[in-house]
Protein backbone atom coordinates (compact mmCIF):
# COMPACT_ATOMS: atom_id res chain seq x y z
CA UNK A 1 0.00 0.00 0.00
CA UNK A 2 2.63 2.56 0.72
CA UNK A 3 4.22 1.78 -2.61
CA UNK A 4 0.87 2.56 -4.81
CA UNK A 5 0.78 5.60 -2.42
CA UNK A 6 4.02 7.28 -3.29
CA UNK A 7 3.27 6.02 -7.08
CA UNK A 8 0.10 8.40 -6.72
CA UNK A 9 1.99 11.03 -5.41
CA UNK A 10 4.90 10.95 -8.10
CA UNK A 11 1.83 11.36 -10.99
CA UNK A 12 1.78 15.00 -12.63
CA UNK A 13 -1.56 14.48 -14.62
CA UNK A 14 -4.64 15.86 -12.52
CA UNK A 15 -6.25 12.77 -12.37
CA UNK A 16 -3.74 10.30 -10.97
CA UNK A 17 -2.59 6.82 -12.77
CA UNK A 18 -3.08 3.73 -10.08
CA UNK A 19 -1.33 0.56 -10.31
CA UNK A 20 -4.75 -1.96 -9.95
CA UNK A 21 -5.80 -5.35 -11.44
CA UNK A 22 -7.65 -4.72 -14.61
CA UNK A 23 -11.57 -5.78 -14.47
CA UNK A 24 -12.11 -9.18 -16.02
CA UNK A 25 -15.60 -7.99 -16.89
CA UNK A 26 -14.28 -5.17 -19.11
CA UNK A 27 -17.34 -3.53 -18.28
CA UNK A 28 -15.29 -0.78 -17.39
CA UNK A 29 -13.85 -0.11 -20.26
CA UNK A 30 -17.08 -0.39 -22.17
CA UNK A 31 -18.55 2.89 -24.11
CA UNK A 32 -21.26 3.95 -26.65
CA UNK A 33 -19.38 6.50 -28.42
CA UNK A 34 -16.34 8.13 -28.87
CA UNK A 35 -15.56 11.76 -27.91
CA UNK A 36 -14.53 13.66 -30.93
CA UNK A 37 -10.95 14.45 -30.94
CA UNK A 38 -8.84 17.17 -32.61
CA UNK A 39 -5.22 15.00 -32.59
CA UNK A 40 -3.92 14.19 -35.79
CA UNK A 41 -5.26 11.95 -37.60
CA UNK A 42 -4.21 8.03 -37.46
CA UNK A 43 -5.19 5.12 -39.98
CA UNK A 44 -7.81 2.67 -39.10
CA UNK A 45 -6.17 -0.75 -37.03
CA UNK A 46 -3.20 -0.35 -39.23
CA UNK A 47 0.67 0.65 -38.10
CA UNK A 48 2.23 3.71 -39.74
CA UNK A 49 5.80 4.59 -38.57
CA UNK A 50 5.84 7.85 -40.68
CA UNK A 51 2.84 9.61 -38.58
CA UNK A 52 5.52 11.02 -36.10
CA UNK A 53 9.19 11.72 -36.14
CA UNK A 54 11.60 9.21 -35.70
CA UNK A 55 13.08 10.31 -32.53
CA UNK A 56 9.98 10.12 -30.74
CA UNK A 57 9.38 5.90 -31.26
CA UNK A 58 6.24 6.40 -31.86
CA UNK A 59 2.92 5.60 -33.74
CA UNK A 60 -0.56 5.16 -33.04
CA UNK A 61 -3.79 3.76 -34.44
CA UNK A 62 -7.26 3.46 -33.93
CA UNK A 63 -10.75 1.55 -33.46
CA UNK A 64 -14.12 1.33 -32.93
CA UNK A 65 -16.25 1.37 -30.05
CA UNK A 66 -17.01 -2.47 -30.03
CA UNK A 67 -13.36 -3.70 -30.98
CA UNK A 68 -11.72 -1.61 -28.74
CA UNK A 69 -12.98 -4.04 -25.88
CA UNK A 70 -11.43 -7.04 -27.84
CA UNK A 71 -7.99 -5.33 -27.72
CA UNK A 72 -8.19 -4.42 -24.21
CA UNK A 73 -8.92 -8.19 -23.35
CA UNK A 74 -5.95 -8.85 -25.71
CA UNK A 75 -3.77 -6.79 -24.35
CA UNK A 76 -4.57 -7.80 -20.88
CA UNK A 77 -4.41 -11.55 -21.21
CA UNK A 78 -1.67 -11.51 -23.78
CA UNK A 79 0.89 -9.37 -21.63
CA UNK A 80 -0.34 -8.84 -18.27
CA UNK A 81 -1.56 -11.87 -17.57
CA UNK A 82 1.04 -13.78 -19.65
CA UNK A 83 3.96 -12.70 -18.74
CA UNK A 84 3.44 -12.56 -15.04
CA UNK A 85 5.59 -15.96 -14.31
CA UNK A 86 7.85 -14.93 -17.03
CA UNK A 87 11.37 -14.43 -15.49
CA UNK A 88 12.79 -12.09 -18.93
CA UNK A 89 9.89 -9.87 -19.16
CA UNK A 90 7.35 -8.52 -17.09
CA UNK A 91 4.10 -6.00 -17.11
CA UNK A 92 2.53 -3.08 -15.32
CA UNK A 93 -1.30 -2.09 -15.71
CA UNK A 94 -2.12 1.01 -15.02
CA UNK A 95 -5.32 2.81 -15.24
CA UNK A 96 -6.49 6.72 -14.81
CA UNK A 97 -10.21 7.39 -14.29
CA UNK A 98 -12.76 9.46 -15.48
CA UNK A 99 -12.51 12.95 -13.59
CA UNK A 100 -16.05 12.86 -12.89
CA UNK A 101 -17.11 9.12 -13.34
CA UNK A 102 -14.53 6.84 -10.97
CA UNK A 103 -16.55 3.59 -12.17
CA UNK A 104 -15.15 4.26 -15.36
CA UNK A 105 -11.50 4.19 -16.90
CA UNK A 106 -9.81 7.13 -19.12
CA UNK A 107 -6.96 6.05 -19.99
CA UNK A 108 -4.81 2.56 -19.63
CA UNK A 109 -1.30 2.30 -19.90
CA UNK A 110 0.50 -1.16 -20.56
CA UNK A 111 4.21 -0.85 -19.58
CA UNK A 112 6.18 -3.84 -20.65
CA UNK A 113 10.32 -3.90 -19.25
CA UNK A 114 12.50 -6.47 -18.58
CA UNK A 115 12.84 -8.33 -15.01
CA UNK A 116 15.36 -10.06 -13.32
CA UNK A 117 18.71 -8.59 -13.74
CA UNK A 118 17.75 -6.17 -16.16
CA UNK A 119 17.09 -3.47 -14.02
CA UNK A 120 13.39 -3.49 -15.26
CA UNK A 121 14.50 -1.30 -18.46
CA UNK A 122 11.12 -0.35 -20.36
CA UNK A 123 10.75 -2.24 -23.10
CA UNK A 124 7.59 -1.08 -24.97
CA UNK A 125 4.91 1.24 -23.29
CA UNK A 126 0.86 0.68 -25.03
CA UNK A 127 -1.22 3.33 -24.16
CA UNK A 128 -5.45 3.21 -24.83
CA UNK A 129 -7.26 6.36 -24.82
CA UNK A 130 -10.94 4.36 -23.66
CA UNK A 131 -12.99 7.79 -24.41
CA UNK A 132 -11.82 8.41 -27.76
CA UNK A 133 -10.66 4.55 -29.21
CA UNK A 134 -7.23 5.59 -29.65
CA UNK A 135 -4.13 2.68 -29.02
CA UNK A 136 -0.70 4.24 -28.75
CA UNK A 137 2.97 2.32 -28.85
CA UNK A 138 6.09 3.80 -27.66
CA UNK A 139 9.59 2.20 -27.17
CA UNK A 140 13.05 1.78 -28.40
CA UNK A 141 11.68 -1.72 -29.89
CA UNK A 142 8.86 -0.37 -31.52
CA UNK A 143 10.05 -1.49 -34.41
CA UNK A 144 10.43 -5.27 -33.15
CA UNK A 145 6.46 -5.16 -31.59
CA UNK A 146 4.98 -3.89 -35.13
CA UNK A 147 6.76 -6.65 -37.31
CA UNK A 148 6.19 -9.34 -34.86
CA UNK A 149 2.89 -8.90 -32.31
CA UNK A 150 0.60 -6.43 -34.09
CA UNK A 151 -0.34 -9.03 -37.14
CA UNK A 152 -0.56 -11.55 -34.50
CA UNK A 153 -3.17 -9.77 -31.95
CA UNK A 154 -5.07 -8.43 -35.06
CA UNK A 155 -5.12 -11.88 -36.00
CA UNK A 156 -6.15 -13.05 -32.64
CA UNK A 157 -8.90 -10.44 -32.62
CA UNK A 158 -10.52 -11.06 -36.38
CA UNK A 159 -10.71 -15.38 -35.75
CA UNK A 160 -13.73 -14.37 -33.63
CA UNK A 161 -12.75 -17.10 -31.09
CA UNK A 162 -12.83 -16.71 -27.54
CA UNK A 163 -10.25 -14.40 -25.95
CA UNK A 164 -8.21 -16.13 -22.80
CA UNK A 165 -5.08 -17.20 -21.23
CA UNK A 166 -4.52 -19.97 -24.10
CA UNK A 167 -5.74 -18.34 -27.28
CA UNK A 168 -3.69 -15.09 -26.36
CA UNK A 169 -0.46 -16.28 -25.80
CA UNK A 170 0.48 -17.82 -29.23
CA UNK A 171 4.28 -16.69 -31.17
CA UNK A 172 5.04 -14.66 -27.47
CA UNK A 173 8.08 -16.77 -27.01
CA UNK A 174 9.03 -15.40 -30.53
CA UNK A 175 8.74 -11.64 -29.81
CA UNK A 176 9.97 -12.08 -26.36
CA UNK A 177 13.44 -14.25 -27.91
CA UNK A 178 13.95 -11.13 -30.52
CA UNK A 179 13.48 -8.64 -27.88
CA UNK A 180 16.37 -10.85 -25.40
CA UNK A 181 18.95 -11.68 -28.88
CA UNK A 182 18.75 -7.58 -29.89
CA UNK A 183 19.01 -6.73 -26.23
CA UNK A 184 22.09 -9.29 -25.91
CA UNK A 185 23.74 -7.69 -29.29
CA UNK A 186 23.69 -4.54 -27.79
CA UNK A 187 25.43 -6.04 -24.46
CA UNK A 188 27.77 -8.12 -26.47
CA UNK A 189 31.04 -6.30 -26.89
CA UNK A 190 31.00 -5.52 -22.98
CA UNK A 191 30.80 -9.63 -22.65
CA UNK A 192 33.77 -10.34 -24.79
CA UNK A 193 36.13 -7.19 -23.60
CA UNK A 194 35.21 -8.55 -19.78
CA UNK A 195 36.07 -12.26 -20.94
CA UNK A 196 38.83 -11.65 -22.24
CA UNK A 197 40.91 -10.00 -19.71
CA UNK A 198 39.76 -12.74 -16.86
CA UNK A 199 42.56 -15.64 -16.77
CA UNK A 200 41.08 -19.27 -17.36
CA UNK A 201 41.77 -19.48 -14.05
CA UNK A 202 38.97 -17.55 -12.37
CA UNK A 203 36.94 -19.72 -14.31
CA UNK A 204 37.02 -22.73 -12.81
CA UNK A 205 37.46 -20.89 -9.43
CA UNK A 206 33.91 -19.90 -10.42
CA UNK A 207 32.02 -22.88 -10.15
CA UNK A 208 31.88 -23.59 -6.88
CA UNK A 209 29.72 -20.34 -6.51
CA UNK A 210 26.78 -21.15 -8.80
CA UNK A 211 24.59 -21.64 -6.16
CA UNK A 212 25.45 -17.68 -4.74
CA UNK A 213 24.63 -16.62 -8.20
CA UNK A 214 21.07 -17.77 -8.02
CA UNK A 215 20.06 -16.64 -4.50
CA UNK A 216 21.46 -13.39 -5.92
CA UNK A 217 18.68 -13.64 -9.07
CA UNK A 218 16.43 -15.09 -6.72
CA UNK A 219 16.66 -11.81 -4.52
CA UNK A 220 16.97 -9.25 -7.82
CA UNK A 221 13.61 -10.41 -8.64
CA UNK A 222 12.16 -8.77 -5.89
CA UNK A 223 11.81 -5.20 -6.61
CA UNK A 224 13.05 -2.92 -4.08
CA UNK A 225 10.69 0.69 -3.57
CA UNK A 226 13.60 2.46 -5.40
CA UNK A 227 13.56 0.50 -8.39
CA UNK A 228 9.67 0.33 -8.65
CA UNK A 229 9.81 4.68 -8.72
CA UNK A 230 12.80 4.22 -11.16
CA UNK A 231 10.23 2.33 -13.10
CA UNK A 232 7.47 4.46 -12.52
CA UNK A 233 9.66 7.56 -13.28
CA UNK A 234 10.44 6.36 -16.44
CA UNK A 235 7.10 5.57 -17.24
CA UNK A 236 6.25 8.97 -16.67
CA UNK A 237 8.94 10.31 -18.76
CA UNK A 238 7.82 7.89 -21.85
CA UNK A 239 4.13 8.86 -21.02
CA UNK A 240 5.08 13.16 -21.06
CA UNK A 241 7.56 12.70 -24.36
CA UNK A 242 4.13 11.29 -26.29
CA UNK A 243 2.07 13.81 -24.76
CA UNK A 244 4.63 16.58 -25.84
CA UNK A 245 4.56 15.27 -29.55
CA UNK A 246 0.67 14.91 -29.44
CA UNK A 247 0.04 18.68 -28.33
CA UNK A 248 3.40 19.64 -30.08
CA UNK A 249 1.10 18.32 -33.36
CA UNK A 250 -2.32 19.25 -31.73
CA UNK A 251 -1.47 23.19 -31.58
CA UNK A 252 0.03 23.35 -35.12
CA UNK A 253 -3.54 21.32 -36.35
CA UNK A 254 -5.26 23.74 -34.11
CA UNK A 255 -3.30 26.91 -35.45
CA UNK A 256 -3.94 25.82 -39.34
CA UNK A 257 -7.67 25.65 -38.30
CA UNK A 258 -7.75 28.94 -37.21
CA UNK A 259 -6.04 30.54 -40.00
CA UNK A 260 -8.16 28.96 -42.05
CA UNK A 261 -11.80 29.98 -40.13
CA UNK A 262 -10.23 33.38 -40.11
CA UNK A 263 -9.36 33.62 -44.01
CA UNK A 264 -12.98 32.73 -44.11
CA UNK A 265 -14.55 35.10 -42.08
CA UNK A 266 -11.95 37.76 -43.61
CA UNK A 267 -13.97 36.72 -46.85
CA UNK A 268 -17.47 36.71 -45.49
CA UNK A 269 -16.50 40.35 -43.69
CA UNK A 270 -15.29 41.30 -47.48
CA UNK A 271 -19.14 40.14 -48.86
CA UNK A 272 -20.72 41.86 -46.52
CA UNK A 273 -19.33 45.13 -46.56
CA UNK A 274 -19.51 44.77 -50.38
CA UNK A 275 -23.28 43.81 -49.76
CA UNK A 276 -23.31 47.09 -47.68
CA UNK A 277 -21.92 49.27 -50.02
CA UNK A 278 -24.59 48.22 -52.50
CA UNK A 279 -27.14 48.24 -50.20
CA UNK A 280 -26.18 52.01 -49.76
CA UNK A 281 -26.02 52.74 -53.20
CA UNK A 282 -29.38 51.32 -53.53
CA UNK A 283 -31.11 53.20 -50.66
CA UNK A 284 -29.47 56.90 -52.36
CA UNK A 285 -31.09 55.81 -55.54
CA UNK A 286 -34.27 54.85 -53.90
CA UNK A 287 -34.32 58.04 -51.87
CA UNK A 288 -33.76 60.16 -55.32
CA UNK A 289 -36.40 58.53 -56.63
CA UNK A 290 -38.67 59.04 -53.50
CA UNK A 291 -37.48 62.93 -53.76
CA UNK A 292 -38.41 63.14 -57.28
CA UNK A 293 -41.75 61.44 -57.50
CA UNK A 294 -42.53 63.69 -53.94
CA UNK A 295 -41.80 66.90 -56.69
CA UNK A 296 -44.07 65.83 -59.42
CA UNK A 297 -46.79 64.64 -56.89
CA UNK A 298 -46.06 68.08 -55.22
CA UNK A 299 -46.64 69.51 -59.01
CA UNK A 300 -49.70 67.45 -59.71
CA UNK A 301 -51.20 68.56 -56.49
CA UNK A 302 -50.98 72.74 -57.33
CA UNK A 303 -52.13 71.90 -60.91
CA UNK A 304 -54.98 69.54 -59.69
CA UNK A 305 -55.51 72.51 -57.30
CA UNK A 306 -55.57 75.45 -59.72
CA UNK A 307 -57.75 73.35 -61.75
CA UNK A 308 -60.33 73.81 -59.16
CA UNK A 309 -60.00 77.29 -58.37
CA UNK A 310 -61.01 77.70 -62.14
CA UNK A 311 -63.59 75.41 -62.29
CA UNK A 312 -65.20 77.23 -59.36
CA UNK A 313 -64.75 80.82 -60.75
CA UNK A 314 -66.66 79.20 -63.96
CA UNK A 315 -68.95 77.67 -62.00
CA UNK A 316 -70.07 81.14 -60.17
CA UNK A 317 -69.79 82.86 -63.55
CA UNK A 318 -71.98 80.94 -64.76
CA UNK A 319 -74.24 80.73 -62.05
CA UNK A 320 -74.38 84.62 -62.07
CA UNK A 321 -75.13 84.60 -65.71
CA UNK A 322 -77.78 82.57 -65.57
CA UNK A 323 -79.22 85.10 -62.68
CA UNK A 324 -79.07 87.65 -65.32
CA UNK A 325 -80.66 85.48 -67.84
CA UNK A 326 -83.38 84.76 -66.34
CA UNK A 327 -83.55 87.93 -64.68
CA UNK A 328 -84.08 89.13 -68.26
CA UNK A 329 -86.49 86.76 -69.17
CA UNK A 330 -89.05 87.55 -66.49
CA UNK A 331 -88.48 91.84 -67.50
CA UNK A 332 -89.07 90.87 -71.14
CA UNK A 333 -92.33 88.74 -70.23
CA UNK A 334 -93.67 91.24 -68.06
CA UNK A 335 -92.42 94.00 -70.20
CA UNK A 336 -91.02 93.38 -73.68
CA UNK A 337 -91.00 97.22 -74.75
CA UNK A 338 -88.97 98.31 -71.68
CA UNK A 339 -85.63 97.34 -70.54
CA UNK A 340 -84.43 96.18 -67.42
CA UNK A 341 -84.18 99.02 -64.49
CA UNK A 342 -81.62 96.99 -62.99
CA UNK A 343 -78.74 97.40 -65.54
CA UNK A 344 -76.91 100.41 -65.57
CA UNK A 345 -76.41 103.37 -68.29
CA UNK A 346 -72.73 102.77 -68.44
CA UNK A 347 -73.07 99.42 -70.28
CA UNK A 348 -72.06 98.24 -73.32
CA UNK A 349 -74.65 98.23 -76.79
CA UNK A 350 -77.55 96.70 -76.62
CA UNK A 351 -78.70 93.14 -78.20
CA UNK A 352 -81.60 93.23 -80.74
CA UNK A 353 -83.72 90.15 -81.22
CA UNK A 354 -85.68 89.41 -83.49
CA UNK A 355 -89.05 87.93 -82.42
CA UNK A 356 -92.14 86.26 -85.58
CA UNK A 357 -95.38 86.10 -85.07
CA UNK A 358 -96.96 82.91 -85.46
CA UNK A 359 -100.26 84.65 -86.83
CA UNK A 360 -100.89 85.61 -89.99
CA UNK A 361 -102.16 89.60 -88.39
CA UNK A 362 -99.69 89.94 -86.67
CA UNK A 363 -96.74 92.32 -88.17
CA UNK A 364 -94.54 89.75 -89.82
CA UNK A 365 -90.85 90.86 -87.52
CA UNK A 366 -91.25 92.61 -84.65
CA UNK A 367 -87.56 93.56 -83.25
CA UNK A 368 -87.29 94.09 -79.01
CA UNK A 369 -83.85 95.96 -77.95
CA UNK A 370 -82.40 95.05 -74.54
CA UNK A 371 -79.49 96.19 -72.67
CA UNK A 372 -77.16 93.06 -71.35
CA UNK A 373 -74.16 93.84 -68.76
CA UNK A 374 -71.00 93.07 -70.65
CA UNK A 375 -68.77 93.71 -67.23
CA UNK A 376 -66.76 91.09 -65.79
CA UNK A 377 -67.25 91.12 -61.87
CA UNK A 378 -64.55 89.50 -61.55
CA UNK A 379 -61.56 91.21 -61.17
CA UNK A 380 -58.75 90.41 -63.66
CA UNK A 381 -55.70 88.38 -62.99
CA UNK A 382 -52.87 90.08 -61.81
CA UNK A 383 -50.57 91.66 -64.61
CA UNK A 384 -47.59 89.93 -64.53
CA UNK A 385 -45.36 93.23 -64.53
CA UNK A 386 -47.13 94.63 -61.23
CA UNK A 387 -44.65 95.42 -59.11
CA UNK A 388 -46.62 96.55 -55.69
CA UNK A 389 -48.42 92.57 -55.44
CA UNK A 390 -46.72 88.79 -55.16
CA UNK A 391 -45.68 87.02 -57.76
CA UNK A 392 -48.28 86.50 -60.31
CA UNK A 393 -48.17 82.51 -59.39
CA UNK A 394 -49.15 83.03 -55.86
CA UNK A 395 -51.60 85.50 -56.25
CA UNK A 396 -55.40 84.42 -56.78
CA UNK A 397 -57.52 85.39 -60.27
CA UNK A 398 -59.94 87.67 -57.56
CA UNK A 399 -57.54 89.18 -56.31
CA UNK A 400 -56.04 92.24 -57.82
CA UNK A 401 -53.78 94.86 -55.74
CA UNK A 402 -54.74 98.06 -57.70
CA UNK A 403 -58.41 97.67 -56.63
CA UNK A 404 -60.25 100.43 -55.68
CA UNK A 405 -62.33 99.99 -51.86
CA UNK A 406 -65.29 101.61 -53.80
CA UNK A 407 -65.20 98.83 -56.22
CA UNK A 408 -64.87 96.29 -53.50
CA UNK A 409 -67.34 97.72 -51.68
CA UNK A 410 -69.53 97.91 -54.84
CA UNK A 411 -69.47 94.19 -55.34
CA UNK A 412 -69.63 91.44 -52.48
CA UNK A 413 -66.57 89.57 -53.34
CA UNK A 414 -66.09 85.47 -53.14
CA UNK A 415 -63.29 83.81 -51.78
CA UNK A 416 -63.12 80.17 -51.64
CA UNK A 417 -59.62 80.03 -50.46
CA UNK A 418 -58.63 78.35 -47.04
CA UNK A 419 -56.02 80.73 -46.15
CA UNK A 420 -56.74 84.67 -46.55
CA UNK A 421 -53.24 86.79 -46.31
CA UNK A 422 -54.42 90.83 -46.21
CA UNK A 423 -51.64 92.91 -46.20
CA UNK A 424 -49.68 95.90 -47.07
CA UNK A 425 -47.13 97.15 -48.94
CA UNK A 426 -44.66 94.70 -47.20
CA UNK A 427 -46.41 91.83 -48.80
CA UNK A 428 -45.50 92.45 -52.30
CA UNK A 429 -42.34 89.84 -52.18
CA UNK A 430 -44.45 87.33 -50.70
CA UNK A 431 -44.29 83.76 -51.81
CA UNK A 432 -47.60 81.66 -50.80
CA UNK A 433 -46.62 78.85 -51.98
CA UNK A 434 -43.89 78.82 -49.37
CA UNK A 435 -45.89 80.02 -46.95
CA UNK A 436 -49.48 77.69 -47.52
CA UNK A 437 -48.03 74.50 -49.26
CA UNK A 438 -50.90 72.46 -48.13
CA UNK A 439 -53.67 74.82 -48.83
CA UNK A 440 -54.89 77.49 -51.07
CA UNK A 441 -54.15 80.93 -50.39
CA UNK A 442 -56.06 84.46 -51.33
CA UNK A 443 -53.51 87.46 -51.19
CA UNK A 444 -55.80 90.85 -50.50
CA UNK A 445 -53.62 94.10 -50.53
CA UNK A 446 -55.14 96.59 -47.48
CA UNK A 447 -52.62 99.58 -46.98
CA UNK A 448 -54.39 100.45 -44.07
CA UNK A 449 -56.94 99.23 -41.13
CA UNK A 450 -59.78 101.10 -42.71
CA UNK A 451 -59.60 99.26 -46.17
CA UNK A 452 -58.92 95.87 -43.69
CA UNK A 453 -62.07 96.05 -42.03
CA UNK A 454 -64.21 97.37 -45.25
CA UNK A 455 -62.68 94.07 -47.08
CA UNK A 456 -64.13 92.01 -43.72
CA UNK A 457 -67.40 93.88 -44.05
CA UNK A 458 -67.66 93.12 -47.84
CA UNK A 459 -65.58 90.12 -48.76
CA UNK A 460 -67.48 86.67 -48.71
CA UNK A 461 -65.25 84.23 -47.34
CA UNK A 462 -66.87 80.61 -48.20
CA UNK A 463 -64.34 77.86 -46.64
CA UNK A 464 -61.86 80.20 -44.48
CA UNK A 465 -59.33 78.80 -41.79
CA UNK A 466 -56.75 80.95 -41.34
CA UNK A 467 -56.55 84.68 -42.04
CA UNK A 468 -53.14 86.42 -41.96
CA UNK A 469 -53.56 89.97 -40.90
CA UNK A 470 -50.21 92.47 -41.74
CA UNK A 471 -51.01 95.95 -41.88
CA UNK A 472 -51.15 99.19 -39.55
CA UNK A 473 -47.42 100.62 -40.33
CA UNK A 474 -49.64 103.26 -42.65
CA UNK A 475 -51.98 103.92 -40.18
CA UNK A 476 -49.14 105.59 -37.96
CA UNK A 477 -47.91 107.93 -40.32
CA UNK A 478 -51.76 109.87 -40.53
CA UNK A 479 -52.63 109.14 -36.83
CA UNK A 480 -50.38 110.53 -33.63
CA UNK A 481 -52.34 108.66 -31.22
CA UNK A 482 -51.61 105.17 -30.35
CA UNK A 483 -54.77 104.06 -28.50
CA UNK A 484 -56.40 104.46 -31.66
CA UNK A 485 -53.93 102.52 -34.22
CA UNK A 486 -54.35 99.46 -31.56
CA UNK A 487 -58.20 100.06 -31.22
CA UNK A 488 -58.67 100.18 -34.93
CA UNK A 489 -56.36 96.50 -34.80
CA UNK A 490 -58.64 95.24 -32.19
CA UNK A 491 -61.78 96.27 -34.06
CA UNK A 492 -60.56 94.61 -37.03
CA UNK A 493 -59.87 91.60 -35.39
CA UNK A 494 -63.08 91.46 -33.07
CA UNK A 495 -65.23 91.66 -36.40
CA UNK A 496 -63.37 89.15 -37.82
CA UNK A 497 -63.39 86.76 -35.08
CA UNK A 498 -67.41 87.79 -35.15
CA UNK A 499 -68.27 86.82 -38.86
CA UNK A 500 -65.73 83.75 -38.78
CA UNK A 501 -65.60 82.55 -35.13
CA UNK A 502 -64.47 79.04 -36.17
CA UNK A 503 -61.15 81.00 -37.99
CA UNK A 504 -57.79 80.93 -36.72
CA UNK A 505 -56.51 84.95 -36.67
CA UNK A 506 -52.61 85.07 -37.11
CA UNK A 507 -51.93 88.95 -36.26
CA UNK A 508 -48.58 90.11 -37.45
CA UNK A 509 -47.17 92.87 -35.35
CA UNK A 510 -46.66 96.33 -36.97
CA UNK A 511 -43.10 96.76 -38.49
CA UNK A 512 -41.22 99.87 -38.07
CA UNK A 513 -40.20 101.94 -41.52
CA UNK A 514 -37.25 103.18 -42.20
CA UNK A 515 -36.42 103.31 -38.34
CA UNK A 516 -38.87 105.41 -37.42
CA UNK A 517 -41.54 104.84 -34.80
CA UNK A 518 -39.68 102.61 -32.61
CA UNK A 519 -41.33 103.88 -29.09
CA UNK A 520 -44.80 103.71 -30.28
CA UNK A 521 -44.46 99.88 -32.02
CA UNK A 522 -43.06 98.55 -28.81
CA UNK A 523 -46.39 100.08 -27.12
CA UNK A 524 -49.00 99.41 -29.60
CA UNK A 525 -47.40 95.65 -30.29
CA UNK A 526 -47.15 95.06 -26.07
CA UNK A 527 -50.67 96.30 -25.83
CA UNK A 528 -52.08 94.31 -28.92
CA UNK A 529 -50.18 91.11 -27.51
CA UNK A 530 -51.87 91.67 -23.74
CA UNK A 531 -55.12 91.80 -25.40
CA UNK A 532 -55.15 88.85 -28.01
CA UNK A 533 -53.98 86.45 -25.66
CA UNK A 534 -57.24 86.91 -23.43
CA UNK A 535 -59.19 85.23 -26.28
CA UNK A 536 -58.53 82.16 -28.62
CA UNK A 537 -57.75 81.83 -31.82
CA UNK A 538 -55.55 84.59 -32.11
CA UNK A 539 -52.31 84.81 -32.70
CA UNK A 540 -49.70 87.45 -32.32
CA UNK A 541 -46.65 87.01 -34.73
CA UNK A 542 -43.62 88.89 -33.96
CA UNK A 543 -40.14 89.65 -35.73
Amino acid sequence: MGDEKQEKHTESTTVPTIVAEPDTTFSRYQIDEFKKSRKKQIPYEKLDFTIYKPSGNMTAFWTSEERLILWIETFYFRYSTGLKENTRLSARWEEQEVANDPSKCEKIILNISYSGSHSKESIITITVYVSTGRIQIQGKFLNEWGNTEFDTLLKIIDSGIKINLETSRQSLEHFINEVMKENENTKKPKTINSTTEIPSTCNEAQAPHTPKQSNTNEQDSIMTPREKSFSTFKTQVACLESDVVQFTQDITKSMEEIIESIQKKDNNLIMMQEKIEKSELNAKLMKQSISDLTLKQYEQEEEIGKLRHTIKNQQHEIQHLKTKLSTITEHRQSKPDSLPNELSNDQPPTIAEEQHNSSPSAPPTQQISCSLPTDNPFSILTDEAEPDGPTPENVNSADHPKESTKYQNSDMKTYTNETIIMCDSNGRMLNTRRLCPDSSCSYIRCPTLLQAKEIIDTAIFTEPKTIILHCGTNDMEKSEENSKIYSDMLNVVDTTTKKYPECKIILSSILPRMGDHHNRINEINKKIKEECSKKPNRLLCRP
